[in-house]
């Protein structure tokens, strides 16, 4: 029987933004975190679709080889890979072979994302919020299966809250004097690294001026760390599907019995999810859904319970956008030290590639 150390268990998660990458650790950041450049860009698309598999394979082989300095003669090293729910069959089947015959990995393991943000908040079942660069994905889950005919997209994401505060940032003559004409880059890092941003209920912009400091960099911020905020939470009077309406769909569609555990059990991830109070601006949100009267049906929705990380991860406990990680590593220890739970080399050299729908969520 082969017998694996914990120290080789590698966590590799694929996302539309970046790639996330390292040992299988629950309590610190992943020590990779691969930002895709301007030409990579093209590789995943913004709904998570893999559009040039070679230039894939060139950047998990980058991350495997140079960044981890792992050994591709002597890789004994297993991967869990946690990817996009958008992801078919055929996607498996060609990142299996990625894994096994263009980086000679020891074994092979993939999830879901929103399975591996559940795991790291310790759920099997619950509905998965997750505010990207680009869409928010609403992805229920029942008993660790993903509920793929429930999965909501709304076509908005961050790039929209971005937009706008670049936009006000750029009016406010006296904010750009702080920055002292560094990129728009520059300036969105800032606003992230100093926790500017924060939603609020509708209506309520406040005025005031805030001061932020982020090393030498000292800048006050106003109504701007607000409005932008709003970007997620469009009217319901367009003709856009708003977050609410989306969750309603996403309940019809669910059998009666099971939406309560659903609406008790909402995990907000993703850049979003670093915004102060997005969950209560969230909560306020779906309040729009629940029962109107005092006869209130048996599996009517009644309020909703937002998940939140473990204490004990103390150094990542307020980066909710870290669940998956989290959720992905816990997973790789409790699945590589069996053979039988994940795709080994052996199984591989004797089924091909199609031996990953065997051995997965």
């Amino acid at each position: 029987m082969l017998y694996l150390k914990e120290e080789n268990f590698i966590v590799m998660e694929v996302g539309t933004h970046s790639i996330h990458a390292g040992v299988a650790d629950l309590f610190v950041p992943p020590p990779v975190v691969h930002v895709y450049t301007k030409e990579e860009q093209s590789i995943i698309s913004s709904s998570g679709v893999v559009q040039d598999w070679l230039q894939l394979e060139k950047l998990c082989k980058k991350i495997l080889f140079l960044d981890l300095k792992i050994t591709k003669s002597r890789n004994e090293c297993p991967v869990l890979l946690s990817v996009p729910t958008i992801w078919t069959k055929l996607d498996y089947e060609r990142a299996t072979k990625i894994f096994f015959e263009g980086c000679n990995s020891l074994g092979l393991y993939i999830m879901p994302k929103p399975l591996a943000s559940l795991f790291g908040v310790s759920c099997i079942s619950g509905v998965v919020i997750d505010i990207g660069q680009n869409e928010i994905n609403i992805t229920p889950i029942l008993d660790s299966t993903v509920q793929r005919q429930s999965i909501q997209v709304l076509n908005f994401g961050m790039k929209d809250v971005q937009e706008i505060l670049l936009q006000e940032v750029h009016a406010d003559a006296e904010l750009m004097r702080s920055f002292q004409n560094k990129s728009d880059d520059d300036i969105l890092h800032a606003f992230y690294e100093a926790q500017v941003l924060q939603a609020m209920l509708p209506g309520i912009h406040p005025n005031d001026k805030k001061e932020f400091k982020l090393g030498d960099l000292t800048f006050k911020v106003g109504s701007e760390r607000y409005t932008c905020v709003d970007a997620l939470f469009p009217s319901s009077d367009t003709t856009t599907l708003t977050l609410s309406q989306a969750f309603l769909l996403l309940l019809h569609s669910i059998e009666p019995e099971k939406r309560l555990t659903l609406m008790d059990n909402i995990l907000v991830t993703g850049s979003g999810s670093l915004i102060k109070d997005i969950n209560d601006r969230i909560e306020f949100e779906l309040k729009k859904i629940y029962a109107v009267t005092d006869n209130i049906g048996e599996f009517q929705p009644r309020d909703a319970k937002f998940l939140k990380i473990s204490e004990v991860y103390e150094h990542i406990k307020e980066k909710p956008n870290l669940a998956s990680w989290i959720g992905a590593s816990a997973a790789a220890r409790i699945i590589f030290p069996d053979p039988k739970s994940y795709v080994t080399k052996s199984d591989y050299n004797t089924s091909g590639p199609i031996i990953i729908h065997t051995k997965q969520y």
